[in-house]
């Protein structure tokens, strides 16, 4: 095991090489319409049943975010990416108990990263990791593929749903 006083920079290609391979690689099973309609509806059962969607974003800023989507849903290239664009209008209400999953249609349900990091008050460290890299486990996150740690954790923020700010930072290992 690495002690924590020897920060270890990990690079992650799989982010940037294998996650675009995969996305391209996909058939569409729905149309642009569909997903579209799938958004749509979505957003209708959100504003018409979340008791406090607006808690953590304002209407014009999800609005806005709605209409993101809906570009992007427009110009994606599969199935996953419009599912992206979809899952991040979502995530944007940042209420962990509110979240879309795959549940197999996109065969992307075991997709997981062999890994779990957590951010403490003096770093992002890895708490959980395959047992064929354990030497790994506690090593300090500075970088994955050259982009620093906080840019990566405001980039994977967008689609993952946290319901308080409290369980965004652990307080210690």
């Amino acid at each position: 095991m690495i002690k924590m006083k020897n920060y270890l920079k990990i690079t992650l290609f799989i982010l940037i090489t294998v996650q675009p391979i995969f996305i391209e690689a996909q058939t569409s099973k729905l149309t642009k319409t569909q997903w579209l309609e799938d958004l749509n509806y979505v957003v209708l059962n959100l504003k018409e049943h979340h008791p406090h969607i607006y808690y953590r974003i304002s209407e014009a800023d999800f609005n806005y975010e709605i209409d993101l989507a809906k570009e992007e849903i427009k110009n994606s290239k599969s199935d996953l990416e419009a599912f992206m664009a979809l899952k991040r209008v979502v995530a944007r209400v940042q209420d962990g108990h509110t979240q879309v999953w795959d549940n197999g249609f996109l065969g992307i349900e075991n997709l997981r990263f062999p890994i779990r990091v957590d951010k403490f008050t003096d770093g992002v460290f890895i708490t959980v990791i395959r047992k064929d890299y354990q030497k790994y486990l506690g090593a300090k996150l500075l970088k994955i593929n050259n982009i620093p740690i906080d840019k990566v954790l405001e980039k994977t923020t967008e689609k993952t749903n946290i319901d308080k700010e409290e369980w965004r930072n652990n307080k210690s290992l």
